[in-house]
């Protein structure tokens, strides 16, 4: 059998050689009509298989709980549920995304959708997405995507990535928005999202380090002192019901709610008297990263 391909490959080469511009002309000639078929057929850079799971991730506003999060991702559940009669199996996940791979925090969620098989469905994965897609954007506080990754990938994106790098956090950001306006006017792309997101709401605690030395104190001292009364710190163990039980001691709760209960906090020092927290710190609010990325 090989060497009968072998002569019929030999044959057919010697004749395309003895005849180049016949070959040329007809190679160019299926060639050229093989571009009209491209309406038809058309064409895509990284054709989407349909591994029958869609991975819906919830974005809440920076700074929401794990109960107003879990709102949202309930409702989006709920619509998963009466909207998706091709769903095999589906379960959320609250303060994390993307698996155990992806970040936490308590403003995202992902609810994970496994389909029936291709065989046993009427529709597509795209048209299952297109469809929640349409119904869950007018779901308020929420940033909603749709990834059809596999989970069993160490990646935590799908699609097209733009990497900006630089030194300038404030600039990255500016070109990160106008790179996204861009994209979102691109109608084949879908859930444009920037990475580096608002960061959260936070009290800056900064330690006057000429007062607090006028009293005999560290900065780790200070901080300690904070620590103790909204953190707590275990003072000693019992044993109740025969287990070892952690005795924590801190402030009540309605003690440490806003950044005006610090105002209560007293310093000892190493001279035997105590300090008000006020007089040794200045309290500003700012925005902490929400997280942060490495390459």
């Amino acid at each position: 059998m090989l060497r009968f391909l072998d002569r019929r490959y030999s044959a057919i080469l010697n004749l395309a050689l003895r005849h180049r511009v016949i070959t040329m002309i007809f190679i160019l000639t299926v060639f050229a009509a093989s571009l009209f078929l491209i309406p038809v057929v058309g064409v895509e850079f990284m054709p989407q298989a349909d591994e029958g799971q869609i991975d819906i991730t919830v974005d809440t506003p920076v700074g929401s709980n794990l109960e107003q999060t879990r709102r949202v991702v309930n409702t989006i559940y709920d619509i998963v549920e009466e909207q998706v009669p091709e769903k095999r199996d589906a379960f959320v996940q609250i303060g994390r995304r993307g698996g155990g791979m992806g970040g936490g925090a308590a403003n995202v969620g992902s609810v994970w959708l496994f389909l029936q098989d291709l065989e046993d469905r009427e529709r597509g994965l795209e048209e299952i997405i297109d469809d929640l897609r349409e119904r869950t954007t007018d779901i308020p506080g929420a940033r909603i995507r749709f990834s059809t990754e596999s989970h069993g990938g160490m990646g935590g994106s799908s699609g097209l990535t733009v990497s900006i790098k630089g030194y300038d956090l404030k600039q990255g950001k500016e070109i990160a928005e106008k790179m996204k306006a861009i994209m979102d006017d691109i109608e084949i792309i879908t859930d444009v999202r920037i990475s580096r997101e608002e960061g959260l709401p936070e009290y800056r605690i900064l330690v006057d380090r000429k007062r607090a030395a006028q009293y005999g104190l560290t900065v780790a001292q200070v901080g300690n002192s904070i620590k103790r009364a909204f953190a707590g710190e275990s003072v000693a163990n019992v044993i109740l019901g025969g287990e070892e039980v952690a005795i924590n001691v801190r402030l009540k709760k309605e003690d440490r709610i806003t950044h005006r209960d610090l105002n209560l906090i007293a310093i000892d020092t190493p001279i035997g008297v105590q300090v008000p927290l006020s007089n040794l710190v200045n309290i500003e609010k700012g925005y902490g990263p929400v997280q942060i990325e490495r390459e």
